[in-house]
């Protein structure tokens, strides 16, 4: 397996969609290549960006389906379910 990382152009919140970026970012695909986007570039071409005044764990908990706080888990992550069907 290859792992190639592609650079984009500095994305701003609602300014473009991801299909945007990814015409803009990407010339060619082999088939069978496998495109993997972050969470991050998707929130920003979203616009679900808040300022830093935002209570964080407040956001997480209304997101989340299920959500387990930093000291359950441990190692101070927090582990959150989204998008289910359960």
């Amino acid at each position: 397996m290859i792992v190639t990382a592609i650079e984009t152009n500095k994305i701003l919140p609602s300014r473009q969609t991801i299909f945007d970026v990814l015409d803009k970012s990407i010339n060619s695909l082999a088939e069978g290549c496998i495109v993997v986007i972050s969470s991050k570039i998707v929130s920003l071409c979203e616009g679900r960006v808040v300022d830093d005044s935002a209570d964080i764990e407040e956001l997480i908990k209304q997101e989340a389906d299920f959500y387990l706080s930093k000291g359950i888990k441990g190692h101070g992550h927090r582990t959150i379910i989204r998008n289910t069907l359960i």
